[in-house]
């Protein structure tokens, strides 16, 4: 088949171990190093090894950090965690310039981090390099991906990869179904939803912060600055109002806004260093931070209706799914399910980060915010 055939770009990559060889149904053809100009297009890439998609196949998207590339510093990595089986069905690489000197390099490791398989893709100049399998990779639960981009010509890049994958089992709960870097996020505090976008607040400008889930971009949505709140530490949304809690001293208060961010009310709480807090159609809960205990209380005016003790764990943010509780601890990196009449850990798994500031629950899954690394995860309960 001629370099320049219609049908080169059905070609695919297989790496057997030790050599990159290009492939047409399954022939090998030529060394990829004698062919540089293969990936300057959209190119489906395989591997050996590998099984077709599952009959019932779940899509998931998770979206890298963005990578900042430039003469200074012209190497840049950046990894993607999963926790289930899945097959890797799409790579898209988006690049904020058009730079013939942009390398990418994608790889798989185990959990001992073991490079088990590596795909290179050489100089790519679009902005938008999309990359499909012609055969789905088969990944292992505890397997990871890394990109590398190597920038040779000095001109400063910003990429961002987005992987979609498919299941090849069950998830197990605390399973990530999804991942989620938020560009524009700035020291997230409590997480709530409307229905259509996520919110959190601002510790640093006093705001309370919209998610576009769109483009999983963060900006300022209304101040709160006036309102007497100054350190935003816990938030819900619930039926058209925000609840957020302040856990600045001396103004331990949980304060009402309105959707479009008017000032309803506040009122003292009994917490003194409220955080996480979350509304179950008819009370307020809220932690009393880094300890075992959980008020409920009138969303009206604060007052103590009763108050539990986790059986183990401590608290920093709140979830309710109708029926429990559910409670991020950040010192152990867990997530408990909670009895809310006992305070019974009723289950537990591990957080999908290290520093999960806020949970929130939305119908049937659990989605957790990790303040250190600025990444969304949809969990499976």
């Amino acid at each position: 088949m001629a370099r320049g055939s219609a049908d080169w770009t059905r070609a695919y990559i297989l790496f057997d171990g030790t050599n990159y060889q290009t492939m047409y149904n399954a022939v090998p053809i030529v060394k990829l190093s004698e062919l540089p100009a293969l990936t300057k297009g959209n190119a489906d890439i395989g591997t050996v090894n590998t099984k077709y998609y599952p009959t019932t196949p779940t899509a998931s998207y998770h979206t890298g950090s963005l990578v900042s590339v430039g003469a200074d510093d012209p190497t840049k990595t950046d990894t993607i965690t999963l926790s289930n089986p899945f097959n890797i069905k799409k790579i898209v690489i988006t690049s904020s310039t058009v730079n013939s000197a942009n390398y990418y390099k994608i790889e798989r490791y185990d959990s001992g981090d073991s490079l088990k398989q590596t795909l290179i893709l050489k100089a790519y100049d679009q902005a938008t390099a999309t990359f499909n399998m012609a055969i789905p990779i088969e990944c292992d639960a505890d397997d990871y991906l890394k990109l590398t981009v190597t920038n040779n010509g000095g001109i400063a890049t910003t990429i961002r990869w987005n992987v979609e994958v498919l299941w090849t089992g069950t998830i197990a709960r605390g399973g990530v179904i999804e991942t989620h870097a938020i560009t524009g996020m700035e020291d997230p505090y409590g997480l709530g939803w409307d229905g259509t976008y996520f919110y959190y607040g601002n510790n640093i400008d006093n705001y309370v912060d919209k998610i576009d889930t769109a483009t999983w971009t963060a900006a300022n949505y209304f101040t709160v600055g006036g309102s007497g709140l100054s350190q935003p530490s816990g938030l819900v949304y619930k039926e058209g109002f925000f609840w957020i809690s302040n856990n600045a001293a001396g103004a331990t208060k949980v304060f009402k806004f309105t959707a479009a961010g008017s000032l309803v009310t506040s009122w003292n709480t009994p917490a003194s260093n409220p955080f996480g807090l979350t509304h179950d159609g008819t009370y307020i809960w809220l932690v009393e931070y880094n300890e075992q205990k959980i008020y409920k209380l009138n969303p009206a005016n604060g007052a103590v209706i009763d108050s539990i003790t986790l059986s183990e764990g401590l608290a920093r943010s709140l979830a309710h799914d109708g029926t429990n509780l559910w409670v991020s601890d950040i010192t152990n990196d867990l997530i408990y399910e909670v009895d809310p009449l006992t305070g019974t850990v009723k289950d537990s798994f591990d957080a999908p980060d290290s520093a999960i500031n806020a949970i929130c629950y939305v119908d049937p899954y659990l989605w957790a915010q990790d303040i250190t690394s600025k990444k969304m995860y949809k969990v499976q309960l």
